[in-house]
């Protein structure tokens, strides 16, 4: 059998290698044994985490009639195997509203990861600025770009942003009447 193929996987928080390892081409099986197959029984990496240049072991099985008259083709490893970072997904919504001397920021939720596991997310006013958790909120009128970052081992960083508007409120003058009036300045 000729060594195997491999293809990157993204992370999903397992070792199972199976679906990113071809088996090499079998040789030396009689026609008259047509019956006999080689699979990969089991390939797996050495770590579930997101790299460049990891391992896999492959354990071969052979099936079919006659398949004890030959020799199991040796288990290899695969040393330059790939798993990629996976995709967060989520959701982010600006706020829009008038004045109403509440404070108020963006929403960022339904973030979902693969392999269970957490996100952070951190904020920031400026897009090159220092990032932290803290949210921001704004209570004045304003028209503000938010900035956040969400990061979670062997995700992709995401890097994206929302606005905050608060317009300015209109007084409602239409209970106030205002009565003629005169007076003489007397000097008070």
């Amino acid at each position: 059998i000729t060594a195997p193929t491999v293809t990157s996987k993204v992370y999903d928080g397992t070792t199972d290698a199976t679906s990113c390892v071809t088996k090499g081409t079998v040789s030396g099986i009689f026609a008259m044994d047509s019956g006999v197959s080689v699979a990969i029984a089991t390939a797996t990496f050495n770590t579930a985490d997101a790299w460049n240049d990891k391992i896999i072991a492959v354990t071969y099985s052979m099936t079919g009639d006659n398949n004890n008259n030959y020799i199991k083709p040796v288990d290899s490893t695969i040393t330059s195997a790939t798993i990629t970072p996976a995709t967060i997904t989520y959701n982010a919504v600006g706020y829009s509203n008038i004045y109403d001397g509440s404070a108020h920021g963006i929403t960022v939720n339904n973030i979902t990861t693969k392999g269970s596991q957490s996100a952070t997310i951190t904020y920031c006013s400026t897009s090159n600025g220092t990032y932290n958790a803290t949210e921001l909120k704004y209570s004045d009128c304003v028209t503000q770009k938010v900035y956040f970052k969400i990061t979670a081992p062997n995700h992709n960083e995401i890097t994206d942003s929302a606005t905050v508007t608060i317009a300015k409120a209109t007084y409602d003058m239409s209970g106030v009447s205002f009565v003629d009036a005169s007076k003489v300045y007397n000097g008070e």
